[in-house]
């Protein structure tokens, strides 16, 4: 339900604030909700309270929503006529990427919660640590004659 009123809201959003300013706030809205995760789950030993961990699962995924198409889009942006074939490469990319990293996480999580929610983090962490990267590329490469 949080990923379908997700998607819906994006939408809407979107057009008002631009990409680049959702795709911060969504991850200013991700970072804190996995660490919580993580805390909760360490907390209660790896089995935490079903409804004290849920919400905050789903406001973590729901953030998700907000950043996938949107991150698809500012990286696509400058492709032009491209985007099309670039969208299906990056797309196959991130399947067999998130086939790989959920089938390692997959393998640790057996008794307690603590695995996923610890690998949501580093994968947040991740997933900025290449925008940024990405964005300071972009801003020398416009800067070039």
């Amino acid at each position: 339900m949080f990923f379908a009123a997700g998607a819906i809201i994006n939408g809407r959003i979107v057009v008002r604030v631009g990409v680049h300013r959702l795709i911060n706030t969504a991850y200013a809205l991700l970072i804190p909700t996995a660490l919580m995760l993580c805390v909760i789950s360490i907390a209660a030993g790896g089995q935490p309270i079903i409804w004290l961990y849920l919400p905050v699962l789903a406001l973590t995924l729901s953030s998700f929503m907000f950043l996938m198409p949107n991150l698809n889009t500012a990286a696509l942006e400058p492709m032009g006529e491209l985007a099309g074939t670039a969208s299906s490469l990056t797309g196959a990319g991130r399947i067999a990427g998130g086939a790989l990293l959920g089938a390692a996480v997959d393998s640790q999580v057996t008794n307690s919660t603590t695995p996923f929610a610890m690998a949501i983090v580093i994968f947040a962490l991740g997933a900025i640590a290449s925008v940024i990267w990405a964005e300071r590329g972009q801003r020398a490469a416009t800067r070039l004659p």
